[in-house]
């Protein structure tokens, strides 16, 4: 559109017709847009606040209303394995993401797909544990 050679020149602006000094930053003075990153643990409290409502719900509707404390033990013993479950299962990924391995991404998507396979989820582990070259 316009060129280095320009700087400093008047132009015509195509919409007011005025004429208009022509000023273009030189790429050192360009900020770089910045990525946002995604708070992962917010999604993780998240996930765990909705195994804990998960659990708590289903504990309830177990003893449908016969022992409100039973009721509540049931259900927060539900929950909390529900969340240790669910932790245990991506475990691999968190590893590979704690140590943040190039291939978090391939570790991810092979535990997610074949993790329920005992032999997926080994696989996923040993491959999370192993070093980058």
């Amino acid at each position: 559109m316009f060129e280095d050679g320009q700087q400093g020149s008047t132009i015509e602006c195509p919409q007011c017709h005025l004429e208009t000094l022509l000023f273009i930053p030189h790429r050192s003075q360009i900020q770089p847009t910045r990525k946002t990153k995604v708070n992962w643990w917010t999604w993780i409290l998240i996930s765990l606040a909705f195994c804990a409502v998960v659990g708590v719900m289903t504990g309830f509707m177990i003893m449908d209303g016969k022992s409100p404390a039973l009721s509540l033990v049931l259900s927060l013993l539900i929950g909390i394995a529900t969340i240790g479950g669910i932790f245990f299962y991506f475990l691999p990924a968190l590893v590979a993401w704690k140590k943040s391995k190039r291939n978090f991404t391939a570790i991810f998507v092979l535990n997610i797909c074949v993790g329920w396979t005992f032999i997926g989820w080994v696989v996923a582990l040993v491959w999370a544990f192993t070093e980058d070259r």
